[in-house]
């Protein structure tokens, strides 16, 4: 059971001598910090003309870590963006609190060790958080998430998956019909690089 999971894990990081705690979906303010830069390497992207700058950005949310960096690395910015959470497990798990809870978590982080980043006055976190595409439940597969794998086979090279990016791209598409006059960015966190087997062997 989650309860007695816990419970182990919990024992085991009291008899260890400084240990490391990644929580369930691996948000933490340290883990975190790798999507608020990548927010401002986007941002660089956007003042030399690579690209437009998104007025949403459109990603899928589960502990709502990379959500909360987003808008972190968005408030830096100074950027009116929404960061769109396509939330893909039961909102008690998943939801504004939550995701506003990692952005202060993150941003008190930030703070204790950059006393120029204290200084600064940054605004609330715009995020919105869309359940629509959960379907029956986490890591069950809906209709529009099967037929979105074949799609980011095409974008990044190997087939999408129906928890997590399946249901973003689909829901993607759904928000790009409600709201055609914006600029809509895709964040995916799905990985190109396929997981490599025990030993030296290389996947080709």
């Amino acid at each position: 059971s989650y309860a007695a999971t816990a419970w182990r894990a919990w024992s085991t990081y009291r008899k260890l001598d400084r240990p490391y705690l990644i929580p369930p979906g691996a948000s933490s303010p340290l883990g975190l910090l790798g999507y608020v830069d990548a927010m401002l390497e986007l941002g660089e992207q956007v003042a030399r003309g690579a690209m437009s700058r998104p007025d949403r950005i459109v990603l899928p949310a589960g502990s709502g870590g990379t959500t909360a960096a987003l808008a972190l690395g968005a408030a830096i910015l100074g950027w009116p963006t929404i960061i769109h959470a396509v939330r893909i497990t039961d909102a008690i798990a998943c939801n504004g609190a939550v995701m506003r809870l990692w952005f202060e978590r993150t941003r008190a982080f930030l703070k204790q060790r950059s006393p120029t980043f204290a200084r600064l006055r940054l605004p609330a976190p715009r995020i919105e958080v869309d359940g629509r595409a959960l379907g029956p439940g986490y890591g069950f597969a809906t209709s529009e998430a099967t037929a979105a794998i074949e799609p980011i086979r095409a974008m990044i090279g190997v087939p999408g998956e129906v928890t997590y990016s399946g249901k973003a791209v689909a829901q993607l598409r759904t928000i790009a019909r409600e709201r055609p006059a914006e600029t809509l960015l895709f964040w995916n966190t799905l990985s190109s690089r396929r997981p490599q087997p025990p030993g030296d062997t290389e996947v080709v």
